[in-house]
């Protein structure tokens, strides 16, 4: 990520404001993004919790209004005891289980043998065994069964170790999702900082909607797709561009495209089924455009989608969308 790119003013902002004494928010950039926290001290101690991702030496700390930073250091945070122990338990039931199907693995060999050796056998008929094909069936039957039993016993072993996984994984993200806390002392008692850092693991990216009218006007809308998780006070959404900084657009969300603006098609295939609809366009809006999924309508009906490689301003992209492939 470039770092100097997040504090870049942008053209593009989606802002959902909300003042809390202590609150955090986000400026989400394509690569990036800016999260400011604001703590109050009690009795002139606070902590700051970072997350593993936020990028190294980029965290900053300033007082609010009047009040005095004394002190700051950092350290490993320390996963809780809780969370220990619920490790050491799932290493235990996980090791249990793959001995289980070790001991599996041993019964399946010696009833596949006993099977074979069962259905094998030639018939004899003696005093003892009157009737040999009957106990040879017999005998196949039940080492079938017990193989059956063995095969039935693994899958829930496989289940259960299966579920214990999801949940160890799940665990050590909780413990490693805080990677670093920040001690602060402040004065007075109850005073407040401001802390800023970067943050690698939240960002936005572009789906682009290409729709072109009976006339063959076209217009290309943004849609933000977002796949981070976190709870913040406020989010503002930037499209990283130098054209007009200082202009920050409140875009839409949901199912709208958040920006739309017209485009100048040069060139458009034939409507056929068989065929992709291909389009070449000019980037004749103000934003340079990243890489990004594309769907493209025609007289608006859905024509497929495609990939909208990236785009400079001024320049001619060709885009190709295509459907499900008919057999």
């Amino acid at each position: 990520m470039n770092r100097l790119s997040l504090f870049v003013p942008a053209l593009l902002l989606i802002a959902a404001t909300v003042s809390a004494a202590d609150s955090k928010s986000a400026s989400i950039y394509l690569d990036g993004a800016v999260v400011e926290q604001t703590t109050s001290a009690r009795k002139g101690y606070l902590e700051v919790i970072l997350p593993a991702s936020v990028a190294a030496d980029s965290l900053r700390i300033k007082p609010v209004g009047s009040a005095e930073i004394l002190r700051v250091t950092t350290a490993p945070l320390k996963p809780g005891n809780s969370d220990e122990k619920e490790l050491e338990t799932i290493v235990a039931k996980e090791e249990l289980l793959h001995d289980r199907l070790k001991a599996l693995s041993v019964k399946e060999e010696i009833f596949k043998a006993a099977a074979k050796s069962q259905s094998g056998k030639a018939p004899r008929r003696t005093k003892t065994n009157p009737e040999p094909m009957t106990t040879i069936r017999q005998g196949t039957d039940y080492a079938i069964a017990q193989l059956e039993a063995v095969y039935q016993a693994r899958r829930r072993t496989e289940k259960e170790l299966a579920a214990l996984l999801k949940r160890k994984n799940s665990v050590r993200k909780s413990v490693s999702a805080a990677a670093l806390v920040a001690k602060v002392w402040v004065s007075p008692a109850n005073g407040a900082v401001v802390a800023t850092w970067l943050q690698t693991d939240i960002n936005w990216t572009p789906e682009y909607q290409l729709r072109i009218d009976s006339a063959g006007a076209a217009q290309l809308g943004i849609f933000v797709q977002t796949g981070y998780s976190g709870s913040f006070s406020s989010k503002s959404y930037y499209f990283s561009n130098n054209q007009s900084p200082s202009t920050p657009i409140l875009i839409a969300s949901g199912n709208h495209p958040a920006l739309k603006f017209p485009v100048t098609v040069t060139s458009i295939s034939d409507s056929d089924l068989k065929k992709p609809l291909s389009v070449t366009v000019v980037n004749s809006t103000p934003l340079a455009w990243p890489q990004g999924e594309i769907s493209c309508f025609r007289s608006g009906s859905y024509q497929g989608r495609g990939v909208l490689s990236a785009t400079g301003q001024g320049k001619t992209v060709d885009i190709s969308c295509s459907g499900v492939e008919l057999k």
